[in-house]
């Protein structure tokens, strides 16, 4: 696949689905921007900028942890790219429950996972993955208990299988 849960690809959400002929998103912005708000990633930007303390427990104990009393942090708008939890959100249709327990629920609960592609642009922050572009198995469920991830009834090929 494109880069593996280590450095996931990821291209824009074009669209919020909401219809067919609409709901087009605003690219000049990555997702993340247009959901946190422009305040919520300057702040964290100067944020960065700044000479971070190392924690008083750490400044204590200097021959556990060599490391300097304060840290320079590189300012930067860009978060993460995709998160582990978004990326296996995302594929959980096709991944093993063992990696979705591990990496997005330690309980396998498949009714938490986003059932429709407007509900799944909706609740993540993150662009979407290549796969909804390129791969229609992608929708197809491999877990019994975790129905296939629904498509817009508008879609020109809605159906799955």
């Amino acid at each position: 696949s494109y880069g593996g849960s280590q450095s996931p690809s990821s291209h824009p959400w074009v669209m919020d689905f909401s219809s067919s002929y609409g709901g087009w998103r605003d690219l000049s912005k990555s997702k993340f921007r247009l959901n946190k708000g422009d305040q919520h990633l300057d702040s964290t930007y100067k944020i960065h900028g700044l000479r971070v303390s190392a924690p008083s427990w750490m400044r204590s104990r200097r021959s556990f942890c060599e490391e300097e009393s304060e840290t320079q942090i590189t300012p930067h708008h860009l978060i993460d790219t995709l998160s582990e939890i978004t990326y296996f959100s995302y594929k959980a249709r096709r991944m093993p429950k063992a990696l979705l327990c591990k990496y997005v629920r330690s309980k396998w609960e498949p009714q938490e996972y986003p059932a429709t592609m407007s509900h799944l642009y909706k609740w993540s922050p993150d662009e979407c993955i290549p796969e909804f572009y390129t791969d229609k198995t992608i929708f197809a469920s491999v877990h019994s208990d975790l129905p296939d991830l629904t498509l817009p009834p508008w879609a020109s090929d809605s159906k799955i299988s």
